[in-house]
């Protein structure tokens, strides 16, 4: 059984700091009349479960539709590291000793400001790379602080060649191995994409 591990897009929904609201609203409603129910919605690449394109951090990386959607499904681990100040190069020697493709890491306590989470070091991303990762999954609304204007962890990840899916809703995930599909909209040119990512126990 799949369990969905994006979170619910609507309005009033905490997003990135300087990001545009999220807003819905009908274009035709069948209770003024309509034959049909159809809606409008604006929203930042970037809002809720997204996966970030090279693009949105390089100017000449990758767009999203530019992407092999294969990268993004395949066998994952989970781990949780929450309680950590910024997830370091040591932490990832200590928990992760095999080679795997795609990397899920639940970071976020419970009842913490949005903006106020545990960024990954350049270190701590090389790391992964040495250790075969192409995906970095967080349940952070990104790999670097909130605050940030370099960016390392992010470039990091484009040097190594590495995907970051951002904003994933991990809450009552348990570590393990699992089977992730966390594919983009073919959005033409985009920096970013949001995502439908679900889980399910890897067979």
């Amino acid at each position: 059984m799949w369990i969905d591990i994006s979170r619910s897009l609507h309005e009033g929904m905490e997003v990135f700091p300087g990001d545009s609201e999220f807003q819905y609203s009908k274009e035709l409603d069948m209770n003024k009349g309509s034959t049909v129910n159809t809606g409008v919605f604006k929203m930042n690449t970037h809002t809720g479960t997204h996966l970030d394109a090279p693009y949105h951090y390089d100017i000449y990386g990758k767009k999203i539709n530019e992407l092999d959607i294969n990268e993004v499904c395949g066998k994952a681990e989970v781990f949780d590291l929450t309680g950590l100040e910024a997830v370091a190069e040591e932490c990832i020697k200590e928990k992760i000793s095999g080679r795997t493709e795609i990397i899920l890491f639940r970071l976020k306590e419970k009842g913490t400001a949005f903006s106020t989470y545990p960024p990954f070091t350049a270190s701590a991303v090389k790391a992964l790379a040495d250790r075969g990762v192409r995906v970095i999954g967080v349940d952070t609304p990104s790999v670097d602080p909130a605050t940030s204007e370099e960016l390392p962890a992010h470039h990091m990840c484009r040097t190594k060649n590495m995907l970051i899916l951002e904003g994933l809703n991990l809450e009552g995930i348990k570590e393990g191995t699992y089977e992730l599909a966390a594919m983009p909209l073919n959005l033409f040119e985009a920096d970013g994409s949001p995502v439908r990512a679900a889980l399910r126990q890897w067979r």
